[in-house]
């Protein structure tokens, strides 16, 4: 193999090329899960975590022989695939994870996350499928639910109903009061529906 420093490229968030020399490995991002049950499997042997991390993570080359390559090769590549499964440390998964957060202030998705608080067998795909009617139905009984028997604060609630400029304004209301040392506006009692 030639040296050189190692070359990382990314496809999507889950796939990935190396180039070790003139080697190419392309692989995917691992799980948390798969990463700890290779340690699991293998704990006391860091020869045997290596060589299952890249088995699992391993795209192509299919046949590379991990126990006939140079000295290092199955290290730097595992060192790599654990550096990329860590996606919350990636900076594009941050700007992801920002950008779904952002989302989150849509109405639609507030109250979609609501029902799935309430109802916890209740899938995000079973809920964007609900006709209005079933689907104000649903909400209504979650709301009920939250309130009444789950001790859910009725303020925070219907904030949940509020359009994402109203509750954009009501957050940046209480930030004002905090900073003035005023408490959290939030209070107990009975739910209703604010105009």
């Amino acid at each position: 193999m030639e040296r050189g420093a190692p070359t990382v490229s990314s496809y999507g968030l889950d796939e990935h090329e190396l180039k070790i020399g003139d080697q190419v490995f392309r692989f995917r991002s691992l799980t948390r899960k798969e990463l700890r049950e290779a340690e699991e499997k293998h704990r006391g042997s860091q020869v045997a975590i290596e060589d299952e991390i890249c088995r699992i993570a391993l795209i192509s080359p299919k046949d590379f022989d991990f126990d006939t390559c140079l000295a290092g090769v199955p290290t730097t590549l595992c060192q790599v695939i654990i550096q990329q499964s860590n996606f919350l440390a990636r900076p594009e998964v941050r700007d992801l994870l920002e950008s779904n957060m952002d989302s989150m202030m849509e109405q639609g998705n507030r109250l979609d996350m609501l029902m799935m608080t309430a109802m916890p067998g209740t899938s995000l795909d079973e809920i964007e499928g609900l006709v209005p009617e079933e689907y104000i139905r649903r909400l209504a009984m979650s709301i009920f639910m939250l309130t009444n028997f789950m001790g859910a604060d009725p303020e925070k609630i219907s904030r949940m109903l509020m359009s994402r400029q109203e509750l954009e304004a009501e957050l940046e209301k209480d930030k004002r009061q905090v900073d003035r040392g005023q408490p959290d506006p939030g209070t107990p009692g009975t739910y209703t529906f604010k105009r």
